[in-house]
């Protein structure tokens, strides 16, 4: 691993740059002793050694290789021009990297989804589009629980009101008088310098109050609700659930046993075990949650938490294609708020899902979940309204 920050620019003055760099793109290398700089703060601070990062608009990958060579535990490049991904590639190849440490994906940023520990990014500065760096702004708050984020100084009302409107503090800003070289036949300059800064943000404490904030007055909504409307409700929702594809495919479930006026699941139980399909449900312990197979609504019993669940069978542990989930607030890019305990989703990290589906009342979605890294994001949620897809 990287000793110092002077040879960590040394190794990122060697990797190669954009062969035909596309203006509309703005697509410029991160100066080495710049990106040197940044990421070295990064690492002295924590926020790098055994992390999982996400370098978002990777380009030719020196933020991301930057991080790999202070010990990231994993990189996922994220870049969607194939030019610049083979020169990634060729860059990666430089040095021997266990290839299960990173990850290249070729796709808009917008579509990545992966929870990690850390972002960095260098975006478009909107020189060609104005606030081309809003959806890598959007993003890194979705996914991330620190974010690195180069932008012009000029911006800065810009990116702290996107920060502040993502629950996201301001930690510090880092400031640069970044060169752009001539690499266009338009340049007239051989260099211009910007005044730019790097912006240091994490997750704030407010984030945790306002997730409680939610939870309490969801919990309010949903436990007033008559006991006829939660049944009438759930069979609509069973049913929304029952015409998509991935439960038709689905040939083993893990469904939750509804309690406390959750969308009612043992009409739907009941359906999978009658369709053949193999029916896994919950139960807690003391060392967390696990799946069991049942045959019968009659093997659930009051368990840890006064919810119903199988009691003295045997633990499931293969492949799952379908995990239909509870929650008690989603918003529009499938984030979840469940009861708080965090047991849905250390069991989801755990195990080899196919598709992640959560039931849910119209109004329980809100307009934006504040996500952690651990938190486990749905591919769809079905409520009976229909069939909340992500935007």
């Amino acid at each position: 691993m990287v000793r110092s920050r002077n040879e960590l620019e040394i190794l990122l003055s060697k990797l190669k740059g954009f062969v035909d760099p596309k203006a509309k793109e703005e697509q410029y290398v991160t100066p080495p002793n710049i990106a040197a700089d940044v990421l070295w703060q990064a690492y002295m601070h924590g926020d790098i050694d055994g992390k999982t990062v996400a370098d978002l608009g990777s380009g030719t990958g020196i933020l991301g290789i930057g991080a790999l060579l202070l010990g990231a535990d994993k990189v996922f490049f994220v870049e969607l021009d194939f030019a610049a991904i083979d020169v990634l590639r060729e860059n990666l190849e430089k040095h021997i990297f266990d290839k299960k440490r990173y990850v290249i994906v070729h796709t808009d940023v917008k579509a990545f989804s992966e929870k990690v520990d850390l972002v960095i990014q260098n975006p478009p500065f909107g020189t060609k589009r104005i606030h081309a760096d809003k959806g890598f702004l959007e993003k890194a708050f979705d996914i991330g629980q620190k974010v690195y984020s180069f932008h012009k100084l000029s911006t800065s009302i810009f990116v702290e009101a996107m920060a502040r409107d993502h629950h996201f503090e301001i930690e510090g800003v880092l400031r640069f008088s970044y060169p752009l070289k001539k690499t266009q036949k338009f340049h007239f300059k051989p260099v211009v310098v910007i005044n730019t800064g790097c912006w240091i943000m994490s997750l704030s404490q407010r984030a945790y109050d306002i997730k409680s904030e939610i939870r309490k007055s969801i919990l309010k909504k949903r436990k007033m609700m008559p006991k006829e409307e939660t049944l009438e409700r759930s069979n609509i929702i069973s049913e929304n659930l029952r015409e998509l594809p991935c439960y038709k495919r689905a040939r083993r479930v893990l469904c939750y046993v509804a309690t406390k006026n959750e969308v009612e699941t043992r009409e739907l139980i009941q359906k999978m075990l009658d369709e053949g399909k193999t029916v896994l449900v919950p139960r807690c312990d003391d060392c967390g949650m696990v799946a069991c197979m049942i045959t019968s609504l009659d093997m659930l019993s009051p368990g840890k938490y006064d919810i119903p669940e199988p009691a003295g069978t045997d633990v499931y542990d293969g492949s799952i294609d379908l995990a239909i989930i509870p929650l008690v607030a989603f918003d529009g890019f499938l984030n979840r708020i469940g009861q708080g305990g965090g047991d849905f989703d250390r069991f989801l990290h755990a195990h080899e899902v196919d598709s992640i589906v959560g039931l849910a009342y119209y109004f329980q979605k809100v307009q934006k979940v504040p996500s952690e890294a651990h938190d486990v994001r749905m591919n769809c949620v079905i409520t009976d309204l229909g069939v909340a897809k992500l935007y």
